[in-house]
């Protein structure tokens, strides 16, 4: 199981509002508004996870770590509605996908892998 390095050492906790950590979690209906982190995920942050977000509405989050205001997603599959999608920057919506993984809007599917 590959380590996050964001985390060893002391450093900056992600996730302010939810953080998830090798598991399987569906979000129906929820608001993430204004969460703060000194590190990634300012709102979610989901390690070796699969993550499914349906009808939830970002807004304001942030995370000084940089990257994923809204969500941080580390060797995770992230599935969302359209509805959903944190595409504002301005409002704190940036999603930022590390790692290998998959991301599914809809029905459409994207699999991404780490860059070295």
């Amino acid at each position: 199981m590959p380590s996050d390095p964001k985390t060893e050492q002391g450093g900056p906790r992600p996730g302010d509002g939810l953080q998830v950590d090798a598991c399987e979690v569906e979000l129906l209906a929820c608001s993430f508004i204004n969460n703060f982190c000194e590190g990634y995920g300012g709102a979610i942050q989901a390690t070796q996870s699969r993550l499914r977000i349906r009808d939830t509405r970002f807004s304001g989050n942030r995370a000084s770590g940089g990257g994923g205001d809204a969500i941080d997603s580390w060797h995770s599959q992230l599935q969302m509605d359209p509805a959903s999608l944190p595409l504002d920057p301005a409002a704190g919506g940036v999603i930022q996908l590390e790692g290998d993984g998959l991301f599914r809007i809809g029905e459409k599917v994207t699999q991404f892998t780490e860059l070295d």
